[in-house]
């Protein structure tokens, strides 16, 4: 079943849903959630799965056709869930729709509103002002030294926030990139490798209101999840590069261009 759950944050909607939804369930739902749409769009959905059960066959058709039909309408959707398969089902329909799911555990109910609350202060700001938060992707190579330059560049004409990020590869190996990592301490030197060039970059910047930071993962994913989490608005990365930084750039330069949900600008170096 579906019940409604009133919530302190605009353009948000509520819903806990538990035990085994039924299509009797969605012809109770949909007009409801129908009505808040011809009220405004899009709107931000929070669902909170409670002793949640699965769908029955015609529920789970009820469920399709009302996502496909209504993707445009939402702008994020937090699922609340309680175990690992409830996890696994919001990522396997995060595939089937435009709209932006992520799934959150119980106890992360505030973050979930914040997240929720990040997109739809966006979708209030009806005039477009400048970009209000520029990041680099760097990779500390010369190469990348006019991406630097034209980042900088409009972080001053616009008066930006501007943040440096660097991603350390947690597959990259040895001699590839860091030519001091070791095997056994691998990513604690490509750390302290990448703190101690992040540095030297943030003292020869020239930027007020300027972030660094140096986190791990895959490239491409890491970029665009840093992106969306802080609220930039413009991610400026090089277009490639040379041994390591290929591997550390060049091939994420596709997936950022995908999957980022701001404005990408690539600088050909």
């Amino acid at each position: 079943m579906f019940k409604e759950i009133p919530v302190n944050e605009a353009h948000v909607y509520a819903f806990k849903v538990s035990g085994k939804l039924t299509d009797a369930d969605y012809q109770e739902l949909i007009p409801r959630v129908e009505e808040i749409l011809q009220q405004e769009t899009p709107i931000s959905l929070l669902i909170t799965l409670e002793n949640f059960e699965g769908w029955e066959a015609k529920a789970a058709w009820d469920d399709f056709k009302f996502g496909v039909k209504h993707q445009q309408d939402f702008a994020r959707i937090a699922v609340l869930g309680e175990n690992a398969m409830e996890h696994w089902i919001t990522m396997i329909g995060n595939a089937f729709v435009d709209t932006e799911v992520r799934y959150f555990d119980e106890s992360q109910s505030q973050q979930a509103l914040q997240w929720l609350g990040q997109v739809t202060n966006r979708v209030e700001r009806d005039i477009y002002t400048g970009y209000r938060h520029i990041m680099l992707a760097t990779d500390f190579s010369e190469h990348s030294e006019r991406a630097l330059q034209r980042a900088q560049e409009l972080a001053l004409v616009s008066n930006a926030n501007f943040s440096l990020l660097h991603v350390v590869d947690d597959l990259m190996m040895p001699g590839e990139f860091y030519d001091l990592a070791t095997d056994i301490e691998l990513e604690k030197t490509l750390l302290e490798v990448a703190h101690k060039r992040m540095d030297e970059l943030v003292a020869s910047v020239d930027t007020a209101n300027l972030k660094a930071e140096v986190i791990t993962g895959n490239p491409g994913h890491a970029i665009t999840h840093y992106a969306h989490e802080h609220d930039v608005d413009l991610i400026v990365i090089g277009s490639h590069g040379r041994r390591g930084i290929e591997r550390l750039l060049g091939s994420s330069v596709n997936s950022v261009l995908h999957n980022a949900s701001c404005d990408v600008l690539t600088v050909r170096l």
